[in-house]
Order: C-alpha cells, then structure tokens, then sequence
C-alpha cells in the first residue's frame, strides 16, 4: 500500500508512505492562461531529501504543465512551484514535523519582466522566491515568456498528486514521507486575504 489517512489539520489527512505511489484524478486541470489557485496543508519531517512535485497537472513532457513542489535545499525542504519553462522556488524551510499551508496563485497576467505574475504564501506569508528558466524561454510578441497549460490530448496528464517531474507518473525511489490536508483548486487569482 502507498497511502494511508493519519491524523490532519482538520479531521483525517492522506499521508505518503514513500513507496512510489501517486494520485490521478479524472479531472484535466485548468487550462490556457486561465487565472489559479492551488492550495493545500502540508506536514513533511525533517532529513528528507526530495525533489517531488506535491499537485499538479498538464503536458509535462511538452513542458505545458503547472505543478507544485518540494525540494531540499542547504537551509531544508522549500515549495516551489513550475510552470512550463519557469520555475520558482521558496526560501521558508517547511520540513518540521508541523503543519504548514502552502497557497500558490496565478493571476493570468505577466509582470513588466516579462514573466508571468505567480504568488506563493507559506502558512499566509508571502514567500520569497527564486526564479529559474529554461535557456531561451519562448516568449510572445510584447517579450513575456508563453506561459499556456494543455489539459487535452495524449501528452497531458490530469490533475494529480505525488507524481514524477515529468512523463512518468510514478515518484522516483525514494519518495518523501509526508502528509497533505485540504487541497484545493479554484479557477481564479485568490487574493492574500482570501
């Protein structure tokens, strides 16, 4: 077995035996340059190394995909998050044995820089984040990077979790132990009130 419930957040939480397994749902995932909002409780313990995505959904393999993440990093495991050629990652160490909320927004605009506007929040602070690209990044007409998520047709993968960086949906041995709690999806940029 690759999953098991433990204690959450809020009632019962879906906990990671770090054996390989993932989650697919039936669901495509949101797709284009539509405005979103991942959000999800996340308990990871520490001494874990780990370069896992946590959600996410699209063409991995054609580089048009959104997925959250996690990675080790000198100062421990941070969220990061991916978005076809562009990547960020955060700076506030999550790997603690506790709870921690993980917010990540897309607003369907692109900042002056010519990336798109992405916001991630651990436990409702904004986190600051480390930008990476692919070399070279197609960009459109204005000099913003393309920036379009496909959710049809045989590259695409629906939304899941615990699944590998790129094609293959199982995680790569070894996977992390962890925990997440109330994952939502919602088809608009939430504020950081909300």
């Amino acid at each position: 077995t690759s999953f098991e419930t433990t204690p959450g957040m809020f009632g019962r939480a879906l906990s990671s035996l770090g054996n390989k397994g993932y989650i697919e749902t039936d669901w495509q995932g949101i797709d284009g340059v539509s405005p979103r909002t991942v959000a999800y409780w996340l308990k990871i313990a520490p001494g874990q190394t780990c370069l896992n995505p946590i959600v996410g959904w699209g063409a991995r393999d054609l580089f048009r995909s959104f997925f959250t993440y996690i990675r080790s990093t000198p100062r421990g495991v941070v969220s990061a998050v991916s978005c076809d050629t562009l990547w960020l990652e955060g700076s506030t160490p999550i790997d603690d044995s506790n709870w921690h909320h993980i917010a990540v927004v897309y607003t369907g605009r692109s900042l002056s820089t010519g990336d798109p506007e992405i916001l991630c929040y651990v436990d409702g602070v904004p986190d600051r984040m480390t930008r990476n690209t692919s070399e070279n990044p197609p960009k459109d007409s204005k000099g913003a990077i393309i920036f379009d998520t496909v959710t049809s047709g045989p590259a695409a993968i629906p939304l899941t979790l615990f699944t590998d960086m790129y094609s293959d949906r199982r995680m790569p041995e070894p996977s992390p132990r962890l925990s997440i709690d109330e994952l939502f999806v919602i088809q608009s940029a939430l504020s950081e009130q909300q």
